[in-house]
């Protein structure tokens, strides 16, 4: 790890800035230019909110904004960036995860969060000015109308991590609101969807 200078070189003159407290130089994992995106385990490995952005060689540290956290995936579906709890679920770490975490896990498989098309396709989430859902229940079944509507449904709420999320279950399964999971119709013990 070195710490040093950014030289920036223009039409015949060259200028050199020195890096910021929060980066050093160092060749990026991957050997591209980056930009490459890691998660900080040095600093404290049970947060999620840290984490590394490379450029040209030069590692800077990084933190999301709080009630975020980092995602480090990088796949054709999903790019690494500050999310909300929900939308990151490979932060559960075994090693640092309490009973809130698996049980919120738990309610998220197979669910994604519902997303506003009325507001660019915006996560319908809230943030409660809080990193913790203290004296809020964790999963709530949110019912709709017509004459399934107060039986059947796909749809609930989470607060994890002080977020306040709607998530609907994924493709054809609907919620069984005993187990708070998304499961086949067929699966359900009552046959009122």
């Amino acid at each position: 790890t070195t710490t040093g200078v950014q030289t920036t070189t223009t039409e015949g003159s060259t200028t050199t800035d020195p890096l910021p407290e929060n980066c050093f130089e160092e060749a990026c994992l991957y050997g591209t230019d980056g930009p490459e995106y890691y998660r900080n385990y040095e600093d404290d490995p049970s947060s999620c909110r840290d984490y590394f952005r490379c450029d040209f060689g030069v590692w800077c540290k990084h933190s999301c904004k709080w009630g975020l956290i980092f995602d480090s995936r990088n796949t054709d579906l999903v790019r690494p960036g500050c999310k909300l709890p929900p939308l990151a679920p490979n932060c559960i770490i075994p090693q640092h995860t309490s009973n809130l975490d698996i049980e919120a896990a738990k309610h998220m498989e197979n669910s994604s969060v519902v997303l506003d098309v009325e507001r660019m396709n915006t996560p319908m989430c809230t943030f409660l000015n809080q990193e913790t859902c203290k004296d809020m229940d964790i999963f709530q079944p949110v019912y709709g109308y017509g004459p399934k509507g107060g039986q059947c449904t796909k749809e609930f709420k989470i607060c994890y991590k002080g977020w306040s999320c709607y998530m609907r279950c994924d493709g054809d399964l609907v919620l069984d609101a005993t187990s708070g999971q998304c499961v086949q119709k067929h699966m359900l013990q009552s046959s009122h969807c």
